[in-house]
This record gives C-alpha cells, structure tokens and sequence, in this order.
C-alpha cells in the first residue's frame, strides 16, 4: 500500500510539474524573451522542486500546514517566471533572496510545530464545562445581534450598493463615504473574531450547527459587509476541512474533481466581484488586463496573477523603503492590545502605500513586513517569527483543537497574499480556541 502511494504521489508530481514546465517554455517562446533571465529560471527549478516535496509529503502524510504553505508558493512562485505582465521585475539573483529564504524557513520552522518530538496530546478534563452545541448557540446570537446593532448605526455597504440612486453604484459605497464608515472600533473586531471563532467550532457541533455557521458567516461578514475577501476565506475554510477528512486518500479521483470544481467556484467568485466593483467605479470602462499589462487578455488569469504570483514582484518594491529596525511584524498584535493603535495603523497605512508601479497592486505576501522592518537582515525576524507559529501550532495539536488547525492550514494558504497572523482578529480567536476547548465538549462525541 505504501509503494503504491509513492508512485501515486510521483506520478502526480511529475504531471504537475510537466505541466509548469511547459507553461513555462510556451511563454519563453511566445513572450518577451528579455523578461526573462538566469536567475528567472533558477527561481522556476527551485519552485518545481518545492512543489514535487510539497506533494510528495501530502500524499503520504495527508494535509500539514507546512507542506500546505510549501505547495502555494511553489505554485505561485513558479507561475511568477512565467512574466505573464510587463510590470514585473526582470529577476535578477539578488531578487530571489528576499523570496526562497523565507519560504524555506517558514515551512521548516512550521514543520518543527508538527513533528512529534513530546507528547501530541494532553489530558483534557473528564467533565468539560459546555456543550460546544450549547457555545455555538451563545455566540450566533451575540454575533447576529452585534452585526444588526452595527447595521443599525452604520448601514451595510451591500445595502448600500442596492438602494444606492447613484450611477457609480458599488463605488458610492466604498469611496462616498469610505468602506471604514461601516465600522465601529472595538465592536466591528470583536465581530471578526467571533466570525473566526465560529468557523473554528465547526468540527465539534453536529450538521444542522454547521450549516448555520456557514450561512451566518456568509452573509454578515462576507455579503452584507460587501467582503470579497471574507467570502474567499470562508469557502477556502470549507475546502480545506473537506480535504482535511479524506486524510491519506487526498488524490482520490473524487476528491480531485472535487477540489477542481471548488477552486473554480473560488476564482470566478473573486473575478466577477472584482470587476463588478471596478466597472461600478470606472462607469464601464474597466479593463483589469490592461492595468496590471498582462500578456493574457483574459479576466479570470489577469485577476488571479495579479494577486497571487504578482505578489513577489510587489514584495520587491520594499527593498526601496527605509526599514524601520525593529520587529513591527511579530509586534504588532501586542501594539493593538496594549492600545498604541497609532503605530498600528501607520504600519498598515505605509504597507497600502506600497503598491507595484502604480497599478493599485498592494497584496505582498507574507514576507513584506519583515523586510519592511529588517532589509537585507529580514531573515532573523522570519526565523524569530517562524517559531512563535510552530509553538502555537504545537499546543494545537496538543489541546486536539482541529478547527483551529484548519484556521491555520486557511491563513497560509492565502500567506500569498500577505502577514494574517500578525492581524489580531485572526491571531486572537486562534488563541481563544486553544485556551476553551479543553473545557468544551464535542457535541459530536457521545456522552
């Protein structure tokens, strides 16, 4: 059974990899052959290589947050040397210094938090305190109430958009007033959190619980709240503890067209918001190919490059900003919980400052911080950064919290896209999980 996995896995890994190979030499041939360089095609080699070990490891050991966080930056990493848009940097070997380091640590450092080198359990109370049904219950009720008091005193931007006379529509709602007038502080975050917090419990409460979850989610902070963002993250949630069942029968051809069909549903999804918002505030004239200078005039392939593999070229623009020598990255949920809120936001507003050639493109992985704070030297706070996660990932495991495990498997699935666990309303409710549930009992498991 284990030989056939590993030629399963092989086989697997080398049709991917045939596939990105020959991607790569269509768009070497068909493109701008001065994009590309020595350096162009080391970064491709070293991400195929990356890509085969990341699916080598989750055919044999199910899915694992490092070999998750290892798979997408291959992908993207290798789909970035395609140079799909004449907006990215002619790599050079100095570029690929502040990328492959820092994946590599990551993925070592979250390999450390998984590998068993003490007890992978603790001992949990006989008697927990509450019914996790019980829990749930509790905090849909505060949740709706929280978001109906907020929509109350705020409106909702999606409502907005709807009963909205004016012609820019969708943009009325977002720059009229600005998408941080349907804000409270403190109320607004304790929202998200509880939004993370419920999806969290899903593996512990029965099938009716879990369809409410995902409906409540949905609808208050992704369509109400007008949040594409929210919404990718709440499907991707759902994919992933999908997959995350089939343990050891991943590839299955099944789960495959599964995981295809959902990808699918995910990516038109994320184009067909993005462009209704921007051909709202473009009055039609929108083409988001020609904004980002992609060599591909197609919507869906323009949307997902220019957030996703366009990410490193944008992460390369902070090697032109002054570092600030000090760890902000790693700081900044304790800055926010000790109320210095105005570091806070002028970290998150010099970061919106960074965009990629005056494209709009801002999304910088998750390494852009930690350059933003150390330069050349970013690596020591990676590390540093590296294995505050894998502690965390540890007691994970330890306390048996599995929503919380699949929270973190989501976060560095979208670590394309930038620092999420340096966001205290992703940060926080994690750490509320692996405190509760030794007092939560499964309503799933018989009393």
């Amino acid at each position: 059974m284990l030989e056939q996995n590993n030629i399963s896995s092989l086989a697997i890994s080398l049709f991917i990899s045939g596939i990105l190979i020959c991607g790569y030499l269509v768009c070497m041939s068909y493109f701008d052959f001065r994009l590309f360089s020595f350096a162009n095609l080391a970064q491709f080699l070293v991400s195929v290589l990356m890509m085969i070990l990341a699916l080598t490891k989750i055919q044999s050991s199910g899915l694992r947050i490092y070999s998750i966080f290892l798979l997408v930056h291959a992908l993207f990493l290798g789909f970035n040397a395609y140079n799909l848009s004449t907006l990215q940097y002619i790599r050079e070997f100095r570029h690929l210094y502040f990328i492959i380091p820092g994946i590599i640590i990551l993925a070592a450092c979250f390999y450390l938090g998984e590998i068993k080198f003490c007890a992978n359990r603790i001992i949990l109370p006989k008697r927990p305190m509450i019914s996790s049904g019980v829990l749930v219950n509790m905090i849909l009720c505060v949740y709706m109430a929280g978001y109906l008091v907020l929509f109350t005193l705020k409106g909702s931007p999606f409502l907005s958009v709807i009963f909205s006379k004016s012609q820019y529509g969708i943009y009325h709602a977002y720059s009229a007033t600005g998408l941080g007038y349907y804000r409270i502080p403190i109320l607004s975050g304790l929202l998200m959190m509880m939004n993370w917090f419920l999806l969290m419990l899903i593996p512990t409460v029965k099938r009716p619980q879990k369809i409410m979850i995902i409906a409540a989610t949905l609808l208050f902070s992704g369509v109400l709240m007008l949040s594409r963002g929210n919404i990718i993250r709440i499907m991707l949630f759902f994919i992933l503890f999908g997959i995350y069942q089939q343990k050891n029968k991943i590839f299955s051809t099944k789960n495959v067209a599964i995981f295809i069909l959902s990808i699918i549903i995910i990516i038109s999804s994320f184009t067909m918001l993005g462009e209704y918002r921007h051909h709202s505030s473009n009055m039609n004239k929108f083409n988001f190919s020609s904004v980002v200078q992609s060599h591909i005039d197609n919507k869906a392939v323009s949307w997902l490059y220019a957030y996703t593999s366009m990410s490193y070229d944008v992460l390369l623009q902070y090697q032109d900003y002054p570092i600030k020598n000090l760890p902000l990255s790693i700081l900044q949920p304790i800055l926010r919980l000790v109320g210095q809120q105005e570091i806070y936001e002028n970290i998150y507003i010099e970061c919106l400052n960074v965009r990629l050639k005056n494209s709009g493109l801002n999304a910088a992985t998750i390494f852009s911080g930690f350059v933003h704070d150390f330069g050349i030297l970013y690596i020591l706070e990676i590390v540093v950064f590296g294995l505050v996660i894998a502690g965390i990932v540890k007691l994970i495991i330890l306390v048996q919290a599995q929503g919380a495990y699949i929270f973190i498997l989501m976060l560095v699935a979208i670590s394309i896209m930038g620092n999420y666990f340096s966001t205290p309303s992703f940060l926080f409710p994690v750490l509320a999980i692996i405190i509760l549930t030794p007092f939560i009992r499964n309503s799933n498991e018989k009393t």
